[in-house]
């Protein structure tokens, strides 16, 4: 693994959690009296020997130190006390005190690497802490991204690079969606760790197109994020141009380095970055042939002991060191600070170091020291070999991106041809629904306007017919009003005439004047009777009816079924003579609301009505093919209250049936006889 990686997840710098008061609980774990000393008053323990969960929290949370004796004390106390965090009750309390204990040992993993294992188990632990709690404050600070953002760098440093990769993703994810000025610092931070574990795949370009988004995205953020991070990533970014320098002796890299570092105002950036700084500075001297200044850099790099420089950094110090030295003419101590480099380091991928072993390996062979020479020809065999697995694991993990990427295109292609079928056979399903619903719905319209222009014929044809019935009604009245006055005139006036007639004649004759006195108040009586039978003759009128009942009904019955595409059958008897005309106009009534229901509910196809008389009895019938009735009718329309008002206004009856459940039946009794129970 590229050097670059250790050097950026030891310069990260994030924004941890507010401190939380925590329940004390009792531990055997006490801080040295250097630590204790070291510590502001705020953040002293109550007592050195026993430091509780909350003091603890607070103390990894705000304390910052180069002293790396204190370091180790605090990193110590942070084990010691770590398994015990079950002992917190209050669940958002325990997620605070994991987070900072994960994130301390996380940024002191170097000096504890017997201890990545544990630091996987805390993270995982944390992980689903939050996730089986998602309304803790821990998660909306944006805690789970920077969890998943440990466990990608953890996973680069031990070439799991796709399990990295995905994690820094679940991340990216979480801050993108946050979107808040803190999130934009750890988007920043995972663009970072990316570039690192490129570097050490040996994918430098992709690298640096990595830390250029960190900047982009730093560049959003608020003042004191971007003063306090972007120094490293600048430093990050020059030293991959000096490996690119290194790997292509283009004078172009050289320029962006030294840019770069010009743009660096050394003394506003932590002392923790600075021996990557001065490294870099050394190499860029011995490139650029300054010998002298090239070993002051690299001097300056070696001289912060106090506190924890990463070994990657001390190698490449003294590597720039001992070569500047050699070009310097002293050969000596020369080889002597090259020989200190620990080449152990398996990770150790950096050019100039392949150049130093071939060198020291040379020198040796030259000396006649075969063993030093083959022990560093078994080193430089090592370290080619550690720099072509990196070449391949890098060419093998932008297959597999690739290879996933094509992956998740084809399946979202396939999702999206489905979805492109599916709306296609939506859009067919619901155009042929809406094609019948909309044929059901004119349909409908049809059949209810010509219902409505039925019963409209009916209504006006009813009318016209009870217009007709009332005309011939009135007929009868008042061609009977004339007989009478015929008779009245003929037989009774012309009676009343003749006794008037005699009357006067005795009155003549009649000598005694008290009879003839009577006689002629009776001719006075009974000529004014005479004169109002007279006058009462010639004021009636009458007239009878001459219509033919029996075929006005069946005419009109064709006519309402006129349009309803309903075939009739009609049957009536000669009923013209028989029958009442306050019973003809009933009657035509209850065969005219009987087809009306018919047409608006029945659904029927045939109707059979029949007419006739019975034993003084005038029965009718009206049977239709229907969908029936299947109870009988509880809630009565205005047809059938009025048919049950016309059947008892003559005193008849009535039923209604479906025989079978198959159509219905109508079947009316009324007397030919008028009414007198009424």
């Amino acid at each position: 693994m590229n050097l670059l990686l250790r050097f950026c997840l030891t310069v990260l710098a994030g924004i941890l959690c507010s401190a939380l008061f925590l329940p004390p609980i009792p531990a055997s774990a006490q801080l040295s009296q250097a630590t204790y000393d070291a510590l502001p008053p705020v953040l002293k323990p109550q007592h050195r020997s026993l430091v509780t969960f909350n003091e603890l929290t607070k103390i990894l949370n705000d304390f910052r130190t180069d002293d790396s004796k204190v370091t180790k004390d605090l990193t110590a106390l942070c084990l010691q006390k770590i398994p015990f965090y079950a002992t917190i009750l209050d669940r958002s309390k325990r997620s605070d005190f994991l987070f900072v204990s994960v994130y301390w040992l996380f940024n002191q993993r170097y000096d504890i690497p017997e201890q990545r294992t544990l630091i996987y188990q805390y993270i995982d632990t944390l992980i689903s802490e939050v996730q089986s709690a998602p309304d803790l404050h821990l998660d909306k600070e944006g805690k789970l991204g920077i969890c998943y953002m440990l466990k990608g760098g953890l996973y680069a440093e031990d070439n799991k690079y796709m399990e990295s990769y995905e994690s820094h993703q679940k991340s990216l994810d979480i801050f993108k969606e946050a979107k808040g000025a803190s999130d934009l610092s750890f988007i920043s931070n995972n663009y970072t760790l990316l570039a690192a574990m490129y570097s050490s795949l040996l994918l430098h370009d992709e690298s640096i197109a990595y830390v250029d988004r960190a900047l982009a995205t730093l560049d959003l953020s608020i003042p004191v994020i971007r003063q306090t991070n972007k120094p490293s990533l600048i430093i990050i970014k020059a030293k991959l141009y000096f490996t690119k320098l290194l790997e292509t002796n283009k004078a172009v890299y050289a320029d962006s380095v030294a840019s770069l570092i010009r743009s660096i105002d050394t003394n506003d950036i932590y002392t923790y970055i600075k021996p990557g700084l001065y490294c870099i500075e050394a190499g860029l001297a011995y490139w650029n042939g300054c010998y002298d200044e090239s070993v002051a850099h690299a001097d300056a790099a070696l001289s912060f002991t106090n506190i924890n420089v990463p070994e990657h950094q001390i190698n490449s110090a003294k590597a720039f060191k001992g070569l500047s030295l050699l070009k310097m003419g002293n050969h000596i101590l020369g080889r002597k600070v090259l020989e200190s480099i620990d080449f152990r380091v398996d990770s150790n991928t950096a050019p100039i170091m392949g150049i130093i072993l071939e060198l020291l390996a040379t020198h040796y062979k030259a000396e006649g020291n075969y063993a030093k020479s083959n022990e560093y020809y078994t080193m430089l065999l090592r370290y080619k070999n550690t720099v072509l697995t990196q070449k391949y694991q890098g060419e093998l993990f932008q297959i597999s991106r690739k290879y996933n990427v094509a992956a998740r295109d084809a399946v979202i292609h396939h999702l999206n041809a489905e979805q492109k079928l599916n709306r296609w056979i939506m859009g067919a399903i619901l155009f042929f629904a809406l094609l019948i619903i909309s044929a059901f719905y004119f349909r409908y319209r049809n059949n209810k306007k010509e219902k409505v222009l039925l019963l409209r014929q009916i209504e006006e044809q009813t009318e016209f017919q009870v217009m007709r019935i009332e005309q011939s009604v009135h007929k009868v009245k008042e061609e009977e009003r004339r007989r009478f006055g015929q008779e009245l005139h003929d037989d009774f006036a012309g009676s009343l005439a003749g006794i008037v007639h005699l009357l006067k004649i005795r009155e003549e004759e009649e000598s005694d004047l008290e009879k003839k006195t009577h006689l002629s108040a009776i001719y006075t009586e009974v000529e004014a009777a005479y004169s109002r039978a007279r006058m009462t003759a010639h004021n009636t009128y009458h007239t009878i009816l001459t219509d033919n009942f029996q075929q006005i009904l069946t005419n009109n019955i064709h006519l309402f079924f006129n349009g309803s595409k309903i075939k009739s059958s009609v049957y009536i008897d000669d009923l013209s003579s028989g029958l009442d005309p306050e019973l003809q106009i009933s009657l035509f009534f209850i065969v005219k609301e009987a087809i009306t229901n018919i047409i608006k509910h029945s659904r029927a196809q045939n109707v059979d009505i029949l007419i006739y008389e019975d034993e003084s009895m005038l029965v009718v019938q009206i049977k239709d093919n229907g969908k029936g009735i299947y109870a009988p009718a509880t809630k009565r329309g205005i047809g059938l209250r009025s048919i049950e008002e016309r059947v008892n206004k003559h005193g008849g009856n009535y039923k209604l049936f479906s025989p079978n459940n198959i159509g219905t039946t109508l079947e009316v009794i009324l007397p030919m006889l008028p009414c007198t129970s009424q």
